[in-house]
């Protein structure tokens, strides 16, 4: 987990952030030969504004740990039940999944929040 500590190891204080800034610079500057390389280079280079938020800003995680275990109840669920079967389901899957993890980080009712945006036949 990210804490005080880390942001000692990697140089919270400002000349370090500021030294690790120039080279991050001086690397995704230079371009590549191996297309692979230069593919990656090159988005890296166009988030590069991004890759030291969490130097700047101790509450900023450095990884999507976080997100990544949010995701993991509605892997396994769709695991479980054999996947979507088609395209429509996957979105759809997607859609009410995210809905519920916000629902829960807000601590409202997740099948209120349905109810309410639902349309009901008559």
């Amino acid at each position: 987990m990210w804490n005080a500590q880390s942001h000692q190891i990697f140089g919270k204080n400002h000349a370090q952030s500021h030294l690790i800034w120039h080279l991050t610079q001086a690397l995704l500057a230079q371009p590549r030969a191996d297309p692979a390389e230069e593919s990656l280079r090159a988005r890296l280079w166009k988030q590069r504004d991004y890759l030291r938020v969490f130097l700047d800003h101790p509450g900023v995680d450095p990884t999507n740990n976080l997100a990544e275990r949010q995701l993991r109840p509605a892997v396994i669920a769709r695991k479980l039940s054999c996947g979507n079967k088609t395209l429509a389901g996957a979105k759809a899957w997607q859609i009410l999944a995210s809905f519920a993890v916000t629902c829960s980080q807000r601590s409202r009712c997740f099948l209120d929040f349905l109810a309410l945006r639902l349309p009901i036949a008559g």
